[in-house]
């Protein structure tokens, strides 16, 4: 009989003591959860503070091997040096020039520049070409951060180029390209940090921040090197769309084309952050006060089933005054457009409601469905983006 309580009462210290342990092995686990969510979002405000100070120098350019000497006027010896050594004949304004750092074994500190407007700062990049082969040197200023990782990886960079092992150099992908004067890519997950070189062709990036452990977004522009005096990129606040122009001359119009790449993340998704389609909306307003030639292409992540996308007037008031439809409609019917559209994906979404509501406010007509290969279903794909 006492056996038999000893027995008892040891299997309920042994539950007690398994109770506990499991109690503990839960409490670690969350610990554990919230060591992991704790660490992520410290890297989530590394990545912040990172772009943040990257926007911050985003018109700054560092100037080395300018000599220093007591009470120099050192806005003046940089224009002096611009002019004389990097063959720059035009005015340059700076918001703040200044110098900065320890001095060097040679006694003379870097400069750095603010520049007032980017377009100067991209002419003055350019013309750094003027200094190879002298002890001069113009380049952007990063945080140390993303200097550190610049220099681990430029001779990984540099090894790659010797070896000629690019991405870029597969046969399928230099064939396809090729076939096209203009490129447009969205979703590139880039930042400012990484080069891409397309063989005869001009590139341009646009990325969501200029450094980012984990990315996200970008949209790239390339186009054929020979087009570059006909084809021009404009810079907005934006991120998630990409601006450039293409002179009138090539299509003989009155005026330029303006063409938007767009990329806005999944309306759920973290990335997508403030107001994707009131910012899109509010430069596309700005250039259209100037511009009749306006086209939105890339991936808006709309989905809008076969809804119109203009507003259609029913009311037997307006009859015999004037047709509303017809302002918009007509450009439709004197080009050959269908005015119904076809879509393979019949469900919507909150995106597609907006985009739609976009459409109708600005006279804009969805492409897809409507023109080329897209006219029938048959030659839909529920994942085409909206343009």
């Amino acid at each position: 009989m006492k056996l038999k309580k000893k027995t008892d009462y040891l299997e309920k210290g042994f539950d007690k003591i398994k109770e506990d342990y499991l109690r503990l092995d839960t409490s670690r686990c969350r610990i554990a959860e919230d060591l992991i969510k704790v660490e992520r979002e410290n890297n989530d405000m590394k990545t912040k503070l990172t772009d943040i100070q990257c926007r911050a120098m985003k018109y700054n350019l560092i100037f080395t091997g300018l000599s220093e000497h007591r009470d120099e006027n050192i806005e003046d010896k940089l224009r002096r040096f611009l002019y004389h050594e990097m063959k720059i004949d035009q005015r340059i304004e700076f918001s703040n020039v200044h110098r900065f750092g320890r001095r060097s074994e040679n006694g003379k500190r870097p400069i750095v520049a603010k520049f007032l407007y980017f377009s100067d700062l991209e002419m003055v990049k350019k013309a750094g070409k003027h200094l190879k082969g002298s002890d001069y040197g113009v380049n952007e200023q990063f945080p140390p951060e993303i200097e550190q990782r610049r220099r681990r990886l430029y001779p990984i960079m540099k090894e790659e180029r010797k070896k000629e092992q690019r991405r870029i150099q597969y046969p399928e992908f230099i064939e396809l390209i090729q076939n096209y004067d203009i490129l447009c890519f969205v979703e590139t997950k880039t930042d400012d940090v990484d080069e891409i070189n397309i063989p005869g062709y001009t590139v341009k990036m646009k990325n969501r921040c200029k450094f980012a452990n984990v990315k996200s977004g970008g949209i790239i522009l390339a186009y054929k090197s020979n087009l570059s005096e006909h084809i021009h990129p404009i810079e907005t606040d934006s991120k998630y769309i990409f601006w450039f122009k293409i002179d009138k001359k090539m299509f003989h119009l009155c005026q330029d084309i303006i063409f938007g790449i767009v990329y806005i993340p999944p309306e759920n998704s973290s990335y997508c952050i403030g107001d994707p389609f009131n910012e899109i909306e509010h430069e596309l307003l700005m250039f259209s006060s100037d511009h009749s030639y306006i086209c939105l292409l890339g991936d808006f992540n709309a989905r809008t089933g076969e809804d119109l996308d203009f507003t259609e007037v029913t009311y037997d008031e307006f009859s015999g005054m004037f047709d509303l439809n017809d302002v918009s409609l007509n450009t439709l019917a004197s080009s050959n457009i269908n005015i119904s559209r076809k879509s393979m994906d019949e469900k919507k979404n909150n995106f597609g409601n907006i985009f739609l509501q976009l459409c109708r406010a600005n006279n804009l007509f969805i492409c897809n469905g409507r023109i080329g290969m897209t006219k029938t279903k048959a030659n839909l794909h529920v994942k085409m983006s909206v343009w």
